[in-house]
């Protein structure tokens, strides 16, 4: 993140999985920890009382005041870049540890597909329906580590602080909501670069699906694997 003052604009594109800390990471996650140096880093976890990655160990916040700190790090990415950044979450090799753990377990879940908002918390809240409404059995899993890490209080402490809307919806893997043109139009061609970049980079994207939204809502575009 230190060279973050030269960029205009931004693409945070993320890893959906489970994480032994946060109990998911995601967009929000990115914006905190993934954008933070070392030292950054263990500010974070330690909840603003620790500057020295060598003493991180025994400087761990408690769970819920973690994801606030979190929550407050990334609204500071999200302001920086105000209407010039948009996110991309891949929910693939879904597994219940993050990929810094160089023990991981295997993916528990099979791959869902390629989410995109310039709303970090629409996002993220979208990919969390999808585990939490898909018929995979090893969604367990994955709730599991969630909810156990209270990593949902990431959402409420991201909303806290401004960054997005709730979409307080249920998005089906297997269904096409209807949605209405007028509501997409603006959104749509603010990713619609992005899109078609992605869906030609992979060529297991077959269909783009799009999820139901009223008009105060922000949407997400999701490429179903």
């Amino acid at each position: 993140g230190k060279n973050t003052k030269k960029y205009d604009s931004i693409l945070v594109l993320s890893h959906f999985k489970g994480h032994g800390l946060g109990g998911y990471g995601g967009a929000l996650k990115q914006l905190s920890i993934g954008f933070a140096s070392s030292i950054g880093k263990t500010y974070i976890h330690s909840d603003g009382k620790n500057m020295d990655p060598n003493k991180l160990m025994e400087n761990f916040c408690e769970d819920k005041i973690f994801k606030e700190c979190m929550a407050d790090a990334a609204s500071t990415i999200v302001k920086r870049y105000k209407g010039k950044i948009a996110f991309i979450n891949c929910m693939i090799n879904i597994s219940v540890d993050c990929d810094c753990d160089g023990r991981a377990k295997p993916p528990c879940m099979k791959d869902i597909g390629l989410l995109s908002s310039i709303d970090p918390v629409a996002l993220d809240q979208a990919c969390l329906d999808l585990i939490y409404g898909s018929d995979q059995e090893g969604k367990e899993q994955l709730i599991n580590r969630i909810e156990s890490k209270i990593g949902l209080h990431i959402i409420d402490s991201a909303i806290h602080h401004g960054m997005g809307k709730n979409l307080q919806i249920s998005l089906s893997h297997n269904s096409m909501p209807s949605f209405s043109s007028s509501q997409m139009s603006g959104y749509l061609h603010r990713v619609s670069q992005i899109s078609l970049q992605i869906s030609s980079i992979y060529s297991s994207v077959v269909c783009l699906r799009l999820s139901r939204f009223t008009s105060c809502l922000m949407p997400c575009i999701v490429f179903a694997i």
